[in-house]
């Protein structure tokens, strides 16, 4: 479920959506808990053949797992761009994970389960 959307570039995905996991590559992350930096879907070895790109319309994409104290998952913050970005030589990995951070630490402190 989309809990919070900046929608800039018309994906039509608003907050309180729910995408089915299995459309999405952040499925991907919950799976192995680690971050996925794309610049360039159409030169990514691992992602150019994925679905996800062709069905949302995009070729960057930038993910961090938010990580609740006590362990648990509670999902991802992530970024999609239709055009390539220079994500994977930047700051922007560090900040998503910085910012996911904050938000699992507030999840936390709120108990977002109840």
């Amino acid at each position: 479920m989309a809990c919070a959307i900046s929608d800039r570039i018309g994906l039509g995905i608003s907050a309180g959506d729910e995408l089915s996991l299995k459309t999405t590559i952040c499925d991907e992350v919950r799976g192995h808990g680690r971050a996925i930096i794309i610049d360039d879907i159409t030169n990514d070895p691992l992602y150019r053949a994925h679905p996800t790109p062709r069905l949302y319309g995009f070729r960057s994409y930038i993910s961090a797992p938010i990580v609740v104290q006590d362990g648990g998952f509670f999902g991802t913050l992530f970024a999609v761009d239709p055009k390539p970005a220079r994500l994977s030589n930047s700051n922007a990995l560090l900040c998503f994970d910085l910012l996911a951070g904050l938000i699992a630490l507030e999840l936390s402190r709120r108990d977002w389960r109840d």
